[in-house]
């Protein structure tokens, strides 16, 4: 589905070009972190007993979990289960 004029979407995307590259960066940075939240607080209403380790990993699952092969899938989420003070990196 497509509901946007060329003209409007040509207008957006020269808007975009003219902010730096820094400005547009930052802008993706906030989208992922308003995504994360969002997810976060779907995941919280689901399942309200989960940990914060199980909801951390449920966010990882819904944000990478079919584009990683399992045997990444399983290393990331091994990593992610050991709290952050006891890492090694």
């Amino acid at each position: 589905m497509k509901d946007t004029s060329q003209e409007v979407e040509e207008r957006f995307f020269d808007m975009m070009l003219s902010r730096s590259g820094t400005e547009r960066l930052r802008m993706g940075f906030d989208m992922f972190e308003t995504a994360k939240r969002l997810v976060t607080a779907a995941i919280v209403d689901n399942a309200p007993g989960l940990s914060d380790a199980d909801v951390r990993l449920a966010v990882f699952d819904r944000f990478y979990g079919e584009d990683l092969p399992e045997d990444a899938r399983a290393r990331c989420r091994g990593k992610m289960a050991v709290k952050p003070e006891e890492r090694k990196y």
